[in-house]
């Protein structure tokens, strides 16, 4: 994901996260943000990618909610 030459989002930079449930949220919502649209549309527009995601807190293996943090 990210490369700017062609012409689908800008970097988004690098992830990192010991809850990998918040870190595909956050995929997920700055891939939205720098496109302008979501992932699925981009992809495929019948599939709801946030399912999965949600799915998984409900087994427990995660969260949602997560805080960005820029490392310079």
């Amino acid at each position: 994901l990210g490369r700017e030459q062609d012409g689908l989002l800008s970097d988004i930079g690098i992830l990192a996260s010991t809850d990998p449930v918040a870190i595909d949220a956050a995929v997920l919502d700055l891939v939205s943000e720098r496109a302008g649209q979501s992932l699925e549309s981009m992809s495929y527009a019948s599939r709801d990618a946030w399912v999965q995601i949600h799915y998984a807190e409900e087994l427990g293996l995660g969260e949602r909610a997560y805080e960005l943090v820029t490392v310079a």
